[in-house]
C-alpha cells in the first residue's frame, strides 16, 4: 500500500477507449503507443466485461482471478493432451504462473491471455471441434488480428470446417462490436492497423525474442543498452 498507479496501466487505457466509443467518439484517436488502443473494435466486448466493475480492487481481483484461471487451464488442457499425470506437470503451473512477461501483463492489464486462449483451442479442437476450435481463432484474431495467418495453416490441412467456423465467428463479433459501439470504429480500424505496421519500436522493453535479434545491432537499441544500470 498504497496501490501503484501503474497496476492495470495499459488496461486503462483500453477503458478509455472504451468510453469513447459508447460516447459516439473515435477511440483511435490517440495513435502513439503506449497510450493507444490499437486492437479492433471486438476487443472493447472483452474490455467492458471488466469495466464497469467497482470498486477497483474488486475489478483488479477479477481481471487477475480470469486470466490465472485461464493459464492455469491451459497448462492443463496441454498436459491432458498429451497424457501427463499431475506429479510430471505440477511445475509447469509454478513456471507459467511465475514467468515474468506474465506477471507484467498481470501488472499493467494486458489481454494477450485471451489470445493465448484461442489459439490453444484451435489447436486442441481442431480434429474433433471444429466450431470450438474456429470460436478460439476468432476470439484469438478479434483480439490481436495477427492470428489470421493461421487461416493458412487451416486451409494447407483441408479444415474447412474450422474455416467456415471461424469466418462465422468472426462476423458475429464484428456485427456485436458494430450494434454495440457504431460502424466508425471498424471503418477506422484498417487505417489504424496499416500505421501499426509501420511501427518499429527500438527499446529495451519485454519484447519478443525475434524482435530484440532484429533491433541488437542498431545504434539506437545499444545506446538505451549502455543507459541501463548494470551491477558489479
Amino acid at each position: 500500500k498504497p496501490l501503484p498507479d501503474t497496476l492495470l496501466q495499459d488496461f486503462q487505457h483500453y477503458e478509455r477507449a472504451l468510453s469513447d466509443a459508447l460516447a459516439g467518439r473515435d477511440p483511435y484517436a490517440i495513435r502513439t503507443i503506449g497510450p493507444a488502443y490499437f486492437y479492433p473494435p471486438p476487443a472493447l466486448l472483452f474490455v467492458e466485461l471488466f469495466a464497469h466493475i467497482e470498486p477497483f480492487v474488486l475489478k483488479l481481483a477479477a481481471f487477475y482471478a480470469v486470466n490465472i484461471a485461464l493459464l492455469a487451464l491451459m497448462v492443463h488442457a496441454v498436459a491432458k493432451q498429451y497424457g501427463f499425470a499431475w506429479r510430471s506437470v505440477w511445475h509447469w503451473y509454478v513456471l507459467c504462473l511465475g514467468f515474468a512477461p506474465f506477471l507484467e501483463l498481470m501488472h499493467i492489464g494486458q489481454i494477450n491471455v485471451v489470445t493465448l486462449f484461442g489459439i490453444l483451442s484451435l489447436f486442441l479442437q481442431e480434429a474433433t471441434a471444429p466450431v470450438l476450435a474456429g470460436t478460439g481463432l476468432a476470439l484469438a484474431i478479434a483480439t490481436k488480428v495477427t492470428p489470421l495467418f493461421f487461416l493458412g495453416y487451416l486451409f494447407v490441412h483441408k479444415r474447412g470446417k474450422v474455416i467456415a467456423a471461424t469466418i462465422g465467428m468472426i462476423a458475429l463479433l464484428l456485427l456485436l462490436s458494430g450494434l454495440r459501439y457504431g460502424i466508425a470504429p471498424l471503418l477506422t480500424y484498417p487505417d489504424v492497423f496499416g500505421e501499426l505496421l509501420q511501427e518499429f519500436p527500438i527499446n529495451p522493453n519485454s519484447q519478443s525474442f525475434v524482435s530484440k535479434i532484429a533491433v541488437a545491432n542498431t545504434h539506437q537499441f545499444q545506446a538505451l543498452l549502455s543507459q541501463l544500470p548494470t551491477s558489479d
